[in-house]
């Protein structure tokens, strides 16, 4: 209940905050929430839909465990004192390669339609909104709104804000995008209908970019330990939950000018042959591991500056351990607390919240692989001397037999699994300008647009997450 109440408190909140709260198509909104709820139904609480995401996930990491063919060449057996950079990013560059191959071959095209027409058909959006919801599950935020560039130019405001949010919610965009965007031949799925989007069918463009995992750094995730059924089912979510919140803040006011006709008109890969795809796809990521590497450096050196700073003027005025985390762990205690998370749980989630919101997601993944770990090692320390001879200290765990220390503890694994859902965005102040930027350069005539909806939009990216999540809390049971 706790869960449903999120969900109404979310819908209300945006709804009476909505740029025009008369003009809401609660059609598309609820056939949102209830796509969500359906996946989620059948992934959570039946043995049958466990089993086949447990499966494609366990095929995913085995997938991925291919990397290291190349990895052991380049680094030799030592890679693991470097895990990030060594393995974490070069299973981005793996798997990036991948899909460029997928998109030459027309595999992905091929996917992306059916998955546009369902959408299309069942909430009554457009054909490009739709395509850019599903697209975004496999590719990045700025890789979506490039296949749409020529339409930029015309496009309402509603429609930009749609674009913008819906690049906040989900993971590939942003950091990674921009750079794609810059440098490299990236897919151009939708770019014809750019010219002629309304701004709410830009909006949900975005929102649709923002609220899910593209494969490029799914991998990297799942690399960290977050479980990779979770992982997908939560990407696949997000891409309804990001045309529903998109409306509701952003609803259409203007006649749009789409077609039925115009699923066929997806734009195919530049490549010539599949040597061709597989080589560019490797050399397009390099701007993406760049951009994953020095953000988070600078995002993790800037956050221990800032705890830094924190504790020194927290010890002056009597408050012991004041860190940035800290303060989220409070500011963000409702957040967790109405997605469903374990009472005992909500601060360490507020605070993972808190990490993904003002730095990136990368960080806030790496936390949460601490959590689980933690949780792991515990449930062996149990079972190998049968003992729950174990006490907290502070925010630490300590083992008594082996005198080990988890250091940050861990939460349940139902708080496990709903942060996964939450994190699962893009959405944070940092990527603001990254957005801005990469938008900008393909709309320049908009930028002045975007850039009054850009915060509103970052904020409805976060919140399609957050709707995933309480769906998660509605209806997770362990198996």
């Amino acid at each position: 209940m706790i869960s449903v109440a999120g969900l109404v408190l979310y819908i209300l909140i945006f709804y009476v905050t909505s740029v025009n709260p008369a003009r809401v198509n609660w059609h598309t909104v609820f056939w949102g929430i209830a796509l969500q709820y359906v996946f989620a139904l059948m992934i959570l609480r039946t043995q049958w839909g466990y089993d086949i995401f447990k499966w494609l996930g366990d095929r995913v990491t085995e997938f991925l465990e291919y990397v290291m063919a190349g990895v052991l060449f380049l680094f030799g057996d030592t890679w693991y004192q470097h895990f990030f950079a060594f393995k974490v990013l070069s299973i981005v560059v793996f798997f990036f390669t991948f899909i460029n191959i997928m998109y030459y071959l027309g595999v992905m095209q091929a996917i992306i339609k059916v998955l546009g027409q369902f959408l299309a058909f069942c909430m009554g959006t457009t054909p490009a909104e739709s395509i850019n919801a599903a697209a975004n599950i496999f590719v990045s935020m700025i890789e979506g709104p490039t296949l749409i560039r020529h339409c930029i130019n015309d496009m309402t405001k509603s429609e930009l804000h749609s674009i913008l949010t819906s690049g906040y919610a989900t993971i590939a965009g942003g950091i990674l995008g921009v750079y794609i965007t810059f440098g490299t031949e990236s897919p151009l799925m939708i770019r014809p209908f750019l010219k002629d989007m309304t701004h709410s069918e830009l909006h949900a463009v975005m929102t649709g970019g923002f609220a899910t995992i593209a494969g490029s750094v799914l991998g990297a995730y799942i690399s960290f330990g977050v479980p990779a059924n979770h992982l997908l089912s939560a990407s696949v979510m997000s891409a309804p939950a990001a045309l529903a919140i998109s409306k509701l803040s952003y609803p259409e006011t203007e006649k749009t000018k789409a077609k039925k006709d115009d699923f066929a008109k997806m734009e195919k890969s530049p490549e010539h042959n599949i040597i061709e795809a597989a080589s560019n796809g490797a050399s397009s990521s390099i701007k993406i591991i760049g951009a994953i590497a020095v953000n988070v450096l600078a995002f993790l050196s800037l956050l221990a500056f800032l705890n830094a700073t924190l504790t020194w003027f927290g010890d002056r005025v009597g408050i012991e351990g004041l860190t940035f985390q800290y303060i989220c762990s409070y500011v963000l205690y409702p957040v967790s607390y109405f997605m469903g998370v374990e009472p005992d749980d909500c601060r360490k989630v507020a605070e993972l919240v808190g990490v993904k919101t003002f730095t990136n997601e990368f960080i806030a993944y790496g936390d949460l692989k601490v959590l689980i770990q933690n949780r792991k090692d515990l449930g062996n320390y149990t079972d190998f001397f049968n003992t729950t001879d174990w006490f907290w200290k502070d925010e630490n765990v300590v083992l008594n037999i082996t005198g080990a220390v988890l250091k940050g503890g861990f939460i349940s694994e139902k708080s496990e699994i709903i942060a996964t859902y939450a994190l699962c965005g893009f959405a944070n102040f940092g990527s603001i300008g990254i957005t801005l930027g990469g938008l900008g350069a393909l709309a320049p005539t908009r930028k002045s647009e975007l850039s009054q909806m850009v915060v509103r939009a970052m904020i409805c990216g976060n919140v399609a997450c957050f709707l995933t999540a309480c769906i998660a809390g509605l209806l997770y049971k362990p198996f």
